[in-house]
This record gives C-alpha cells, structure tokens and sequence, in this order.
C-alpha cells in the first residue's frame, strides 16, 4: 500500500475518534462554553491551571510552581501540584481566542480522541488489522479508568503519550535510525509534563 493511502485512512481514523470522542461525551458539545467537562471540584482545578499557566509563563515570563495566591502572604510550591504543565500551555494559548472553560474542554475532549488514536497506531503496526487496531483505540480511550479521570483529572487522561512510545520502542528494536531513537524519546520524555508517575512505569517498561 502507498504511503499517502496508509497516511490518508489513518487520517480518517483520527477523524472517526474525534467523533466518537464527541458522541460520548455529548453533554459536554452541548453546553461547551458554560460547562466544564467532569465534576465540580478537580476539574475547576485543572481550570485554574490553565490561568495560571497563561499568567505566569506567556504573559509574565515567571515560575509557574510558585505562587502567592495559595497560603498568602507567604505562598506555596507548586512543585508537587498536577499542574499537567503542556496541556495548561496549549489551554492557555487557546483562551487568547475562546474562554476558559471552553480552553479546558477542547484540551479534554483532545485527550481522549488523541489516546484512541495513538493506540490505533500501536495496534495497527503489531496486527497490520485496521479493524482490530480500531477496536484496541476505543478500548484504550474509553475504558473506565479513563472515563473516571475523566471527572477531573486532567494529568491522568493525558494517556496518547504512552502507545506512542511503545509504538517507537519497538521500531527502535527493529530498526535502530536516530529518528526513531529521537521520536522514542522525545514521547518519554514530555510525560513530565503531564504526570510524573507515567514517565516511571514506561522506565521500567524500556529497561
């Protein structure tokens, strides 16, 4: 098969998760711009990230985990705090055009159309079953761990990272180019950015 033709129905695969991703979570299409995805509480946390991401690393050029708005006048770190650093930044750029919440939503709904996707492409390589490829991306983006985080964990829906390390840990084995080294480690090593306990358990996996 051409490489575009592989490119193109991948392509629409992706689409297909999107669209899956908004089917199941239809409530959140429906009042997308006054209602966050997930409960009341953890969720405006990850809402707050956001802001605070915007305030201090685009507009004020400052360390993001430190702030005196928490156990003022003193302040507090934010060392430990899920502060899910790279979906912040991409929510944060995006509220320079919608708002908040909506910021929030569109990273959410990402996260979960993304980690489907990412699977498929896992899948696909080991099976060379499109079919069977798309039925292991819903399981993955639809399980109910993912669906329970959902409610407002932001760091621990962040899942598309890890197949696609696998996904480039193996073509390492089989093939061992700099770009695929690159690619292995670059999806290692931005799992920081979203949570610190994923980046551990692929660790283990790679040794």
């Amino acid at each position: 098969m051409k490489p575009d033709r592989i490119t193109s129905k991948h392509f629409f695969i992706l689409l297909l998760f999107v669209v899956l991703t908004c089917i199941q979570f239809y409530s959140v299409i429906l009042n997308f711009n006054t209602h966050v995805a997930g409960n009341k509480g953890d969720a405006w946390q990850n809402v707050w990230n956001i802001y605070w991401v915007k305030t201090t690393v685009l507009e004020k050029a400052q360390n993001p985990y430190y702030t005196d708005l928490l156990h003022h006048p003193h302040g507090t770190t934010l060392a430990l705090h899920t502060l899910s650093p790279l979906n912040s930044v991409i929510g944060a750029l995006l509220s320079y055009v919608i708002s908040f919440t909506e910021s929030y939503n569109v990273v959410f709904l990402a996260n979960f159309a993304l980690s489907g996707f990412s699977m498929y492409l896992l899948a696909f390589y080991l099976t060379k079953n499109r079919f069977a490829a798309f039925v292991a991306g819903c399981i993955f983006a639809f399980s109910p761990y993912h669906l329970g985080h959902g409610l407002g964990h932001m760091n621990l829906i962040s899942l598309g990272w890890m197949p696609l390390f696998v996904l480039y840990l193996l073509k390492r084995l089989k093939h061992t180019r700099l770009k695929t080294r690159g690619m292995q480690h670059s999806f290692l090593y931005s799992l920081p950015y979203h949570q610190y306990t994923t980046q551990h358990f692929l660790f283990f996996f790679q040794h």
